[in-house]
């Protein structure tokens, strides 16, 4: 986790459970909250991943599901995969921020 390694250790933003389960360490950070998917996300993550096959551009069913949480809860998405990109180009609403 980018924040982790940058010795970040209070943050107000968010993460998901299932970035948590990936990396529980974030729990130390302060001040970051944690969304659990609802149905709408999950609903929302089909249709993306249809839209990324028929478009060619198929990623992880968990980088969807991230993504569908961000886009439905109007969140930009900071990250360091380069992924995220096709989601947004099958969904301009969707906000993502690429960091190095």
């Amino acid at each position: 986790m980018y924040y982790w390694r940058n010795k970040v250790r209070k943050l107000d933003g968010y993460t998901t459970i299932l970035c948590i389960i990936e990396f529980p360490k974030a729990l130390k950070i302060k001040g970051m909250k944690v969304l659990y998917p609802s149905q709408e996300d999950f609903d929302e993550s089909v249709k993306i991943a249809v839209d990324l096959l028929k478009q060619g551009t198929p990623i992880s069913s968990i980088d969807i599901i991230i993504a569908a949480m961000a886009l439905n809860r109007d969140l930009t998405l900071i990250t360091m995969d380069s992924d995220f990109k096709y989601i947004q180009s099958i969904r301009p609403k969707f906000k993502v921020k690429l960091i190095e």
